[in-house]
């Protein structure tokens, strides 16, 4: 069969853009060559395994799923049951990090929450003389970032731990990332078919207000601050005003907020306010 009229199928039912990537994958086919390909006569196996493939996207499976892999920061991550697929609002916390220690890299990282290793391998590929450290709650997450460690070459500055939050953890960084679970539990529903069927519930679900598990970090990572450490959330696109007031209660300091490219206020910023008030007393 020629795969322009195999594909055809397909198009009222899915964006162009799943079926185009699905079929340079499985069929080897190079972006450049993508205009010219659709008289490529498909012999009953690859006919088969294309349409297997496009079945499955059909039935709601994202394209990232069917590979297990997706691409974040220009770098390729593997994905597995227990880790989110990367999406382009995390890059803001990536972008609002590099701002501020572009000039200056951070000598340790703790990322809470790590699940494919994404935000933290990603930092690492920016600041080559770091070291960090990844934490989470599933196995299956921690054996999956080590995997992306060694696949993006940087798995001799990093760390990966099961633990719940930062309990196995000890000493002091100077940069703490995460992204945690911040959608309320009745909005789970909600969400998209591709999100809510095959996302890990553990790393959507932020309990009734969507904040429990940032309340949860606050609580904990007070002792793991560097005197200089800053730390930066992904937060929900309306719950800034509500983090801010937590970061507050807790006695810790916001320096900024980040918008991501829709506009949201997406990355919370916050320093230790009293180990800052130090270093501010003795300066």
């Amino acid at each position: 069969m020629q795969l322009q009229k195999c594909l055809k199928k397909y198009h009222n039912d899915l964006p162009s853009k799943d079926v185009r990537l699905i079929t340079q994958k499985i069929l080897g086919i190079p972006s450049d060559e993508w205009a010219f390909s659709q008289e490529k006569m498909l012999n009953e196996g690859e006919q088969k395994i294309l349409e297997g493939f496009l079945q499955r996207r059909q039935a709601g499976e994202p394209v990232a799923r069917l590979f297990e892999e997706w691409e974040f920061w220009g770098l390729s991550f593997h994905i597995s049951k227990d880790t989110l697929v990367p999406r382009p609002d995390t890059e803001t916390l990536i972008e609002a990090v590099l701002k501020r220690y572009r000039q200056h890299p951070p000598r340790t990282i703790l990322d809470l929450g790590t699940g494919s290793g994404c935000i933290l391998i990603s930092l690492l590929s920016e600041f080559p003389d770091s070291f960090g450290i990844g934490v989470d709650l599933s196995k299956d997450a921690v054996v999956t970032a080590r995997k992306n460690a060694i696949h993006n070459n940087v798995f001799r500055r990093c760390e990966f731990i099961q633990s719940d939050w930062s309990d196995a953890i000890q000493g002091t960084f100077d940069l703490i990332v995460s992204n945690p679970p911040y959608i309320e539990s009745d909005l789970i529903e909600s969400l998209a078919p591709e999100v809510r069927n095959h996302d890990p519930i553990l790393a959507l679900d932020g309990g009734e207000d969507g904040l429990e598990s940032i309340e949860i970090l606050l609580k904990k990572i007070k002792s793991s601050f560097s005197e200089t450490g800053t730390a930066y959330f992904e937060i929900g696109h309306d719950q800034a005003d509500r983090v801010m007031k937590l970061i507050e209660d807790f006695g810790f300091s916001t320096n900024e907020i980040h918008k991501d490219l829709a506009g949201h206020r997406r990355v919370i910023e916050f320093t230790c306010g009293d180990k800052n008030k130090k270093n501010e007393s003795q300066a």
